[in-house]
């Protein structure tokens, strides 16, 4: 697969995760709970918009190892974590 493939896969599996934070500190805004952990939250992703942000702006320099690179070292992460949390999902392993 070529590069540019794997930058657009990673900003996908990254925005992705963008969007599923996203609708938990609003679902939790709406529902009224102030927990302290939601000011982490907005920093997490505050700090992943940057860092998508950062890999497009290296992709017009025309460094496109270096975005893919930085989009890969949280996307292989939550690709991971994606993969087992579908996998428990569709398996509904018995834990006695």
């Amino acid at each position: 697969m070529k590069a540019i493939h794997w930058f657009y896969l990673g900003v996908g599996i990254d925005g992705l995760a963008m969007c599923i934070a996203i609708f938990h500190v609003i679902s939790d805004s709406l529902k009224g709970y102030r927990g302290t952990n939601n000011p982490t939250m907005y920093t997490a992703l505050l700090g992943m918009g940057a860092l998508i942000g950062a890999a497009f702006l290296l992709k017009h320099f025309g460094k496109i190892g270096f975005a893919n690179a930085l989009l890969w070292i949280p996307g292989t992460l939550l690709a991971g974590y994606g993969l087992m949390t579908l996998l428990f999902i569709l398996f509904k392993p018995d834990m006695r």
